[in-house]
């Protein structure tokens, strides 16, 4: 009966969370990609902007790159959220409205790419393995200040979306996110990467750390080794 008990007891700690942690990351490449491609021939990643099809030539989503390598994510391990940092870069063109964030692969190069529209899932533009991962409101905020922006997204268990990330969690692979109009007259103007006033933008993922069942079990038996020793 008391074998029993232990097994049962080891079975459940094998899907439960010892605690959660946070992988944050800084973009390595950032780009505003346009019709014709990445904006001025890909020489200004200091602005990161993401304009709808009312800018006409203008209009635009913006693209940065991340690493995930070293994040220490293993195969037992639960994706739990995702939080992507940014700050404001105002211009006179900037119009409060609300933007569409996306994941996608990141192995291809930023050249590769090109605004088709303003739904980025329905028309890539050359993105690869694109997903959704959720919408939030551009607000314009003072004028000429340091205003960060900081956009949290749920991952649903055992979505497309999650899967995907924690699969490039576990190779280390790079991983480009999106963020497009979500209307045609939405102009978010962000700061990218060198720019003078602000830093570059961050991804966040946060996940639960679940042990491996195989490290579980060793843990009980060692339980049960010390149980043993104490009874003799």
């Amino acid at each position: 009966m008391k074998s029993t008990i232990s097994a049962i007891a080891i079975a459940a700690l094998a899907g439960t969370a010892w605690g959660q942690t946070t992988f944050t990351i800084t973009a390595n490449e950032a780009q505003t990609i346009q019709s014709g491609g990445p904006r001025d021939g890909g020489n200004d990643p200091f602005f990161h902007n993401a304009q709808g099809s009312s800018s006409g030539s203008f209009a635009s989503y913006a693209a940065s790159d991340y690493s995930t390598a070293g994040s220490g994510f293993t195969a037992s391990d639960d994706l739990d959220s995702i939080t992507f940092s940014i700050f404001q870069d105002n211009a006179f063109f900037t119009t409060n409205g609300p933007l569409n964030f996306y994941v996608a692969s990141a192995s291809n190069s930023m050249f590769s790419l090109s605004y088709q529209g303003d739904n980025v899932a329905a028309n890539p533009g050359g993105l690869q393995n694109v997903q959704l991962v959720g919408s939030g409101q551009f607000i314009e905020l003072a004028g000429n200040q340091l205003n960060e922006y900081v956009f949290n997204f749920d991952v649903a268990d055992d979505s497309a979306l999650e899967l995907f990330i924690e699969n490039a969690l576990l190779n280390g692979d790079e991983l480009r996110w999106v963020i497009a109009a979500g209307n045609s007259s939405t102009s978010a103007t962000f700061a990218g990467i060198g720019n003078f006033d602000a830093p570059a933008p961050r991804l966040s993922f946060e996940y639960s750390l679940i042990p491996a069942p195989g490290a579980v079990a060793a843990l009980g038996m060692g339980g049960l080794v010390a149980t043993r020793r104490r009874r003799a």
